[in-house]
């Protein structure tokens, strides 16, 4: 489903091939509730798949070797749950406090194994995948989006990252919202609640 400049919905790519927009309104040319009710299924649908997806195939081997710098999250994560620090050994891990403290958490919720500990960056990695298939999807259509998602979602790269318990999935993940709200800053000029929001997420 897409947005054109107008700010109106574009449902063109989620209609069977058979039918056309116009095929499916009524009288005065506006789709019809239920039309319109089935579409946003088939996008939430869709949308969900894609996740689902997204998940199993970096959940594959999800207990492979650990890599040495994935201890850092690990070992400082066992001791945010224990005392609220990022203590390993004599010293500190003060870097990217917020992932260690997520596999902190996940490790606390699922047990303390690496397999925990990666969790979190496989559910960031695969929400990376659906925010690729939605924006592409709004721009160019749903085959677009399609073809994104997958190279995406099946490419080493990003599924090794996917399955490693460090930040880099999730900041990838912030990096591409950052770099969304700059879009939606230029495509929207004119100061309402939105552009405020995409403004705020932009800074952060």
């Amino acid at each position: 489903m897409r947005l054109n400049f107008n700010g109106h919905i574009a449902c063109r790519d989620l209609l069977p091939a058979s039918k056309t927009p116009e095929q499916l309104t009524s009288t005065g040319g506006q789709m019809t509730r239920g039309t319109l009710s089935k579409l946003r299924k088939a996008e939430v649908s869709l949308t969900l798949a894609v996740l689902l997806v997204a998940v199993a195939v970096r959940l594959i081997r999800l207990d492979h070797t650990p890599q040495w710098d994935e201890m850092y999250h690990v070992l400082a994560g066992k001791s945010w749950l224990a005392n609220g620090t990022f203590t390993i050994a004599d010293g500190q891990y003060p870097r990217a406090p917020l992932f260690t403290m997520i596999v902190g958490w996940f490790m606390g919720w699922f047990g303390e194994g690496l397999v925990s500990a990666r969790l979190p960056s496989v559910i960031v990695g695969a929400v990376g995948v659906v925010l690729l298939f939605r924006f592409t999807t709004a721009q160019a259509g749903r085959t677009a989006g399609l073809l994104a998602a997958i190279l995406l979602c099946f490419h080493p790269l990003s599924i090794y990252l996917g399955q490693l318990a460090r930040f880099y999935a999730l900041h990838a993940v912030c990096f591409w919202v950052g770099a969304y709200a700059v879009f939606q800053i230029c495509e929207r000029p004119r100061l309402d609640w939105r552009t405020i929001l995409w403004t705020v997420l932009g800074l952060f």
